[in-house]
């Protein structure tokens, strides 16, 4: 009996749902209304704060916590009344260890390309909501956020009003930055609006590269020293000449250790042939994503439009599956309309007759079928902290010209392994307090949204083969790229110790060995000069089946309890009555 209340038990809770589920009442509870911009650590707990536009003119951070509802709205807002934000970038813009919150805005009814760039400045109770009055620079279109100077103090890039390339550079001063040419502008071609330039280490000397796109290719500038960076070479668009290029992603698409290019393009006007190219750092390669849902409809990606995140074509990636291998969230449209829904491409080996690249994407038509249509952006986000990525979407109301934000569990139907890296800027300040944090005490560094750094592992497979993964951390910001503080390693179920994981920042690097899975690292890199001094916090998430068997345990302790204390109970009544019966017995005598 025992035994078949266990196998009962056992199969019950090992069965997990394969679908995703609905909580997009115990994420943000009744305060759902507005557009994701941005992610970081605003108040040093080290959970994911959401940064959140509303009515195009009020910026509020949604705090995060390990309790429902996950996202809440903070005391941290400002409401303005004649500006229009376009972006919001957090991060430390003065080295003094709290988050700061970079916006770019428009003066209501601006129909130019130019942008004011001004900073809410961290440290305080709340927010002075004067800053954003305080114009720091004007750029043309968004700039991306990076750090030109080793600093960890983070800086621009972009155009400025002459139409030139320039990098704005941030002090502790709280000043205007100071303006860098980047060069003879006469060399240079023209910057391609929406932009998606990328600072990521792209030639292994573990310091964050510049790579611009443009509209006919991708400039590689390498970051060689702390004078700046020199052009390196040019990726060229040649493939087709498609008549729209998409925003540029690079990722490790193979788990090959390196990152590949990818970029979606459409060969016209309105997207009826659709793909996505990659490039494999010797020529591109066409993906050969099949857009036909089987069901007699053919999809496109959607055609850029003057909206909110629609502006543009934007992949945004993550390990979904958690099998290593990165997967893509896509805002799509049927070809005889224009309405968008979101699906999952799901990175898979490319089997097809004429694969020339070793990876494709496959379409997953039916897993998001209950969000419906009318959604303009998809990403990626871990509520449960559990390594396990589930999906935050916002929703438009065309009638209302509003945004609802909406979110998806991520129910995985199998126990998974991962690790979780996050690098933080490592500036330190006298003043900053002991927090009692959601992981462990510590000083708080609000400074957690480090762009460039290059994450690294190696391990062993269960099926004895050799996996090697790379990731970069914030490698863009502008155009709602979306891109978490922290990268995640999907390890399948290799139950196996990471052997090394390897961060690179600045030009220097630092591997720790045996890592366990299921762990969750903060790498503190100080001082960035010296990685023999550089610190990781490990943490350890227990897995699914662990919980689940301790589960298992507690509930066949609990029922063997029961049946003993029943059956004690009853051999209690059967002694009784058979003392009863010896006394009457004996009466009678």
């Amino acid at each position: 009996m025992v035994y078949t209340i266990f196998i009962l038990l056992f199969n019950v809770i090992l069965s997990t749902s394969s679908f995703v589920s609905d909580i997009t009442s115990s994420s943000f509870g009744k305060y759902s209304e507005g557009i994701i911009a941005a992610f970081g650590d605003f108040n040093s707990d080290e959970l994911t704060d959401a940064f959140v536009i509303k009515n195009s003119s009020t910026v509020n951070v949604f705090l995060a916590y390990d309790k429902e509802p996950f996202l809440r709205p903070s005391e941290f807002t400002c409401n303005f009344s004649d500006i229009v934000i376009t972006s919001i970038v957090p991060g430390d813009y003065d080295g003094d260890a709290y988050m700061d919150i970079l916006l770019t805005t428009q003066n209501v009814n601006n129909t130019s390309k130019f942008h004011n760039v001004s900073i809410l400045w961290g440290g305080m109770p709340t927010l002075n909501c004067s800053d954003a009055l305080q114009t720091k620079t004007i750029t043309f279109e968004q700039p991306l956020v990076m750090d030109y100077n080793r600093d960890m103090i983070l800086d621009l890039f972009g155009i400025n009003v002459e139409g030139k390339r320039v990098f704005w550079i941030f002090d502790q001063s709280r000043n205007k930055p100071k303006e860098e040419p980047m060069g003879d502008e006469k060399l240079y071609k023209e910057i391609k609006q929406p932009h998606s330039h990328s600072f990521l280490d792209v030639n292994d000397d573990d310091a964050a590269d510049l790579l611009i796109t443009t509209t006919s290719e991708v400039e590689v500038w390498l970051n060689e020293d702390t004078n700046g960076f020199k052009y390196d070479c040019s990726i060229e668009f040649l493939i087709g000449h498609a008549a729209i290029y998409g925003q540029a992603l690079f990722l490790d698409v193979s788990l090959s250790g390196e990152f590949f290019l990818a970029i979606p393009v459409c060969y016209d006007i309105d997207c009826f042939n659709s793909t996505i190219l990659i490039y494999d750092n010797i020529e591109w390669h066409d993906l050969q994503v099949d857009f036909n849902d089987g069901k007699g409809t053919l999809w496109r990606f959607t055609p850029p439009r003057d909206e909110i995140y629609l502006d543009t074509i934007t992949m945004r990636s993550g390990d979904y599956n958690m099998d290593g291998y990165p997967d893509i969230l896509m805002v799509l449209s049927p070809t005889h309309s224009n309405d968008t829904r979101v699906f999952l491409l799901h990175n898979i080996p490319c089997n097809l007759p004429g694969c020339k690249f070793v990876r494709t994407f496959q379409i997953h038509w039916d897993m998001f079928d209950s969000f419906g249509n009318d959604i303009v952006m998809a990403t990626f986000y871990d509520f449960y902290m559990d390594g396990v990525l589930d999906i935050i979407y916002v929703k438009k109301n065309y009638t209302s010209q509003t945004h609802t934000m909406h979110s998806f569990r991520n129910e995985l139907e199998y126990d998974t392994n991962f690790i979780k890296v996050i690098v933080v800027t490592g500036l330190t300040n006298a003043i900053v307090p002991i927090l009692n944090t959601t992981l462990y005490k510590r000083k708080a560094t609000f400074g957690t949204n480090l762009p460039g750094p290059k994450i690294g592992y190696n391990t062993w497979s269960q099926e004895g083969t050799y996996r090697t993964g790379v990731c970069a951390q914030l490698p863009q910001s502008a155009y709602f790229a979306l891109q978490l503080p922290y990268s995640i390693f999907g390890l399948d179920r290799t139950p196996n110790f990471v052997d090394t994981l390897n961060v690179g920042l600045s030009g220097y690097s630092k591997s720790w060995t045996q890592i366990i899975p299921n762990s969750q690292i903060v790498v503190i890199p100080v001082p960035p000069y010296d990685p023999s001094q550089w610190k990781a916090q490990l943490f350890v998430t227990p897995s699914k089946v662990i919980l689940k068997s301790v589960f298992v345990l507690t509930a066949i302790i609990v029922i063997i309890t029961g049946c003993v204390l029943y059956l004690h109970w009853k051999e209690r009544n059967d002694r009784q009555d058979i003392i009863e019966i010896d006394d009457q017995t004996y009466v009678k005598i």
